[in-house]
């Protein structure tokens, strides 16, 4: 604010569009299910989702989709090859190698290069 930067004008356009998507992501849940039930929302399901959050990287949007694209992945190859009951041990152990081996996500902070438009020079 002292800059002349209003920062409330921000955060209220921040939690309007993350609102805004949330319910996005609500309504093409339900479109999927059919029929939302409490059961729907269960501890290990808000946990899949902060695998999937952190496993991606805190401040990477496409290192979350892959790893969802990855982790939602994995379960139905462990179903096609009969290991579906070991789902809640090989999630945590590739969480603690990840944060082990890479404490800020598969990519950290960082985008996919090809999205982002290079700046041209100026002379």
């Amino acid at each position: 604010e002292t800059m002349g930067i209003d920062t409330t004008r921000y955060k209220i356009i921040a939690f309007s569009l993350s609102a805004f998507f949330a319910g996005v992501g609500g309504g093409l849940f339900a479109h999927v299910l059919r029929f939302i039930h409490p059961n729907n929302f269960s501890f290990v399901k808000s946990i899949d989702y902060l695998i999937f959050l952190y496993a991606g990287g805190m401040g990477s949007i496409t290192g979350s989709i892959l790893a969802a694209t990855g982790l939602t992945i994995l379960p139905e190859f462990l179903r096609m090859i009969n290991f579906q009951q070991w789902r809640m041990v090989i999630y945590p152990l590739l969480l603690i190698i990840l944060m082990l081996r890479k404490p800020s996500g598969i990519f950290g902070n960082r985008e996919f290069s090809f999205l982002i438009p290079k700046r041209k020079e100026v002379n």
